[in-house]
């Protein structure tokens, strides 16, 4: 019997009944809760932004657009002028040569050469073989706004999940939110600051600042939103050739009116009431009665011809290498404050969301349409792949042949070039994107993919990786490589840093929970430090792909 007695089960502990959602605090996305398919697509946009970026942290500006941006060799000059030395002394120069010039035809005028400056041996920034242009064509077709575009299309559709997950916890989700974008500005600015000023995390915090009100809209209202924000600029830039020609048109009746006049005045100079002498600035009243609207147009016509006559200055592109080689550190952030300054302010207005919220907005939409968490099924991932590829290839390689001709028209290049490159940068962006969410729901990339997707969860801090070795190889304060390596050698290196992150990152999250600069995100988004190591968290495994149904 004591047997028998011994041998009942004691009853179970009751269990304690959760607390509602409502209680429950506002926790980071947990391992298991992540999107394989964002964390794929966040890796691959960031190592093709990589492949761009580089270009602009190496050479001047000019070359990440053109491959016949001049500079002249530095073995071959000694020491550049200060450029405002130079501007005088060009200013000098040509006031001097119009001076001689005066009596004759205006057209004429125009068709004379101007003073030159002979330096050295010109060469083109970050082009030095053939091999070059065609790395250029390849970057241009299939990565150049390509990239940029599935980030922040990936940016908006974090918004969707991150709001979703934080829905009826303790914390409210709008605060939430407020408080990740501006630990973002926050990072945004001192990564610009202190590193480089091509820095994005600060414009895409303010206009996600603009995002959470969005969050709540059907999928097809953020469609029409984002295509809308899309196509806007390019009606309005439509119409600028007709306003440029009317500005061109009235303005150069206006100095007619100025040069006829002063020509009257100076073949019949007015006398003072006794007749004994000239006045002085007998023309100035008259320039003083123009109204402002003939002012302005004078002004916007002078402007529009000294763009015209204004060619490239490879002496200036060659002091800017020069400086950036020897530039120090303190030097270097001193010079980006001032040049961001500005621009980060007109960002955390409406202006921000304006020009670069149209992506984000699509992304928004997709996310809800089960695009970017990979439910759709392979088959149409596949039709998509096809069918934008068919589509945007064409419209991209079109742009580029004409945007490589020169001496396109103002015309030409807001209606044809600009239009072909927006709209086939779009297509693309979600070709590349269909393309690659095939290949992972296919099982044909799995190694690949599972490295992807760590390099995607580590997306910040792999980013601000970049910017700071990148930095540390081109910049004065480093090894002074600015200015040096062409494209072909650029490609080589950011195969390297490839290497190296599709390596580590997977290493990294078989012991930490996040990429450290992730960490520190979340720590000051929930204002509470988290938990780093994985000794007491589950180990963080890539999410397999979704079965096709």
């Amino acid at each position: 019997m004591p047997r028998m007695i011994e041998s009942i089960p004691a009853p179970a502990a009751p269990q304690a009944d959760p607390p509602p959602p409502h209680l429950v605090p506002a926790q980071p996305v947990s391992a298991n809760q992540r999107l394989g398919a964002m964390d794929l697509l966040r890796g691959f946009a960031l190592c093709g932004i990589l492949l761009m970026n580089i270009v602009n942290f190496a050479w001047p500006g000019g070359a990440y657009t053109s491959v016949t941006f001049p500079y002249y060799s530095l073995q071959s000059i000694g020491e550049v002028p200060d450029p405002e030395i130079r501007d005088k002394e060009i200013a000098k120069a040509e006031k001097d040569f119009n001076r001689k010039q005066k009596d004759k035809n205006r057209k004429q005028r125009e068709l004379e050469p101007k003073p030159q400056y002979a330096l050295g041996d010109l060469r083109w920034c970050a082009v030095s073989s053939d091999a070059d242009l065609y790395e250029y064509a390849f970057a241009d077709l299939l990565v150049d706004n390509k990239m940029r575009t599935l980030f922040s299309m990936l940016f908006g559709a974090g918004v969707i999940l991150m709001a979703d997950h934080s829905k009826g916890k303790r914390n409210r989700p709008g605060w939430l939110h407020y408080r990740r974008m501006f630990w973002l500005l926050v990072l945004g600015a001192a990564h610009g600051y202190l590193l480089w000023t091509g820095d994005i995390l600060f414009a895409y915090a303010a206009i996600g600042l603009w995002l959470y009100p969005l969050r709540k809209l059907r999928a097809r209202w953020l469609c029409a939103l984002g295509l809308g924000l899309l196509l806007t600029p390019l009606a309005i830039a439509w119409f600028a050739p007709n306003v440029i020609e009317w500005v061109k048109e009235k303005g150069r009746a206006v100095e007619q009116n100025l040069e006829a006049i002063e020509k009257q005045t100076a073949e019949n100079p007015p006398t003072s009431p006794d007749n004994s002498a000239p006045q002085e600035s007998a023309v100035e009243p008259e320039k003083d009665e123009l109204y402002w609207l003939d002012a302005k147009l004078l002004a916007g016509y002078r402007a529009l011809d000294a763009m015209r006559k204004r060619g490239p200055r490879p002496d200036l592109v060659t002091l800017d290498i020069r400086k950036q080689r020897t530039q120090t550190y303190s030097e270097g952030v001193v010079e980006r404050f001032w040049d961001l300054i500005w621009a980060q302010l007109a960002e955390l207005i409406v202006l921000g969301f304006l020009a670069l919220g149209w992506p984000m907005v699509l992304g928004m939409a997709l996310m809800k349409l089960g695009f970017f968490t990979g439910n759709w099924t392979t088959k149409s991932y596949g039709w998509w792949t096809v069918c934008l590829y068919v589509i945007g290839i064409p419209m991209t390689w079109w742009a580029l042949i004409l945007s490589t001709q020169g001496g396109n028209s103002v015309a030409t290049q807001v209606r044809m070039i600009l239009p072909l490159e927006w709209i086939g940068s779009l297509l693309l962006t979600l070709a590349n994107a269909s393309a690659l969410l095939w290949l992972w729901k296919t099982n044909r990339i799995n190694w690949l993919a599972s490295r992807l997707q760590a390099a995607g969860q580590m997306a910040l801090s792999n980013y601000l990786f970049d910017s700071l070795l990148c930095s540390f190889i081109f910049s004065g304060y480093g090894l002074a490589f600015y200015g040096t390596i062409p494209r072909v050698g650029l490609a080589a290196l950011v195969a390297a840093i490839w290497v190296f992150q599709l390596t580590i990152s997977p290493w990294w999250l078989e012991h930490f929970r996040f990429g450290p600069v992730e960490w520190l995100w979340r720590s000051l988004t929930y204002w509470k430090i988290q938990p780093l190591s994985l000794v007491s968290s589950p180990k963080i495994q890539p999410q397999e792909p979704i079965s096709a149904s």
